[in-house]
C-alpha cells in the first residue's frame, strides 16, 4: 500500500500516465505483488486533507515481508517520476472482520479507515469490538458491498490498523450517505484512536 501526492500540478497528467502504465508494471513484473489498483482522493472525513492518491497491491504468497524487502531493493535502483511524492507506504496483513463482494460488481468507491488502539492492554477487546460492532456497519447499511480489516506489519504507515470498504457508489456520495444512515452505531470503544478517514475513487486497475 502506497499513499502519494503530486508535487507539481502541471505534471499531474504525465505523472498519472507514468504511474499507471510504467510504475505499476515495474512493481508487478518484478515481484509477487499483483492486482494493482490506484485511487484518487475524493474527500477526507477527518480534519486532515489526506494524500491525493492511494495504490494497493495484493499478495497471496507465503513470505510477505521477504517479498516486500526484495521489492524495496529493486525500487532503490530505478528512477521515480520527479512529480511523485510518497507520503507513506507499507505492508499489511488481513485480520478480523471481512465480507466479500460479488466478483461481477464494479466497485469504484473506497472508504479508508486508519486507526490505532491507544491501550495495548485492551488490544484484544478493541479488536473484538471492531470486528463485531464497528466494522460491519458500512456493509450492513447496504451502501458498501465489501469490507476488510488489516494490521500493519512493516513500513512507515502512520497507523496500526486499516479498514477498507468498497462501494458501487462513487465517493463522496457513498460516505455521505453512510454518515446519514439512521442505523449507524454511534458507539466507539474507549481504546479507539481514529487517525484518518479518507474516501477515494478508483482511477486505474491492473488485474494480473
Amino acid at each position: 500500500m502506497v499513499f502519494s501526492s503530486c508535487n507539481d500540478p502541471g505534471q499531474a497528467i504525465e505523472l498519472a500516465e507514468w504511474y499507471d502504465l510504467e510504475h505499476m508494471n515495474d512493481v508487478t513484473d518484478h515481484s509477487g505483488f499483483a492486482n494493482a489498483t490506484r485511487f484518487e482522493l475524493a474527500t477526507s472525513l477527518t480534519r486532515d486533507l489526506g494524500p491525493g492518491y492511494l495504490a494497493v497491491y495484493e499478495y497471496d504468497g507465503g513470505d510477505l515481508l521477504g517479498e516486500y524487502r526484495r521489492l524495496q531493493q529493486f525500487m532503490d535502483d530505478i528512477p521515480f517520476h520527479p512529480a511523485l511524492s510518497i507520503d507513506s507506504s507499507g505492508v499489511l496483513e488481513r485480520v478480523g472482520f471481512g465480507r466479500e463482494a460479488r466478483r461481477s460488481m464494479d466497485l469504484p468507491g473506497l472508504l479508508v479507515g486508519c486507526t490505532d488502539c491507544n491501550d495495548p492492554e485492551q488490544d484484544q477487546e478493541f479488536n473484538d469490538w471492531y470486528d463485531s460492532v464497528h466494522a460491519p456497519d458500512p456493509v450492513n447499511s447496504g451502501i458498501y458491498q465489501s469490507a476488510a480489516r488489516y494490521r500493519r506489519v512493516s513500513g512507515n504507515l502512520p497507523f496500526s490498523y486499516l479498514a477498507l470498504y468498497e462501494s458501487t457508489t462513487m465517493e463522496p456520495m457513498a460516505s455521505g450517505a453512510f454518515m446519514e444512515w439512521p442505523g449507524r452505531n454511534p458507539e466507539l470503544h474507549p481504546a479507539l484512536e481514529i487517525r484518518h478517514v479518507w474516501a477515494y475513487n478508483k482511477i486505474f486497475s491492473q488485474v494480473s
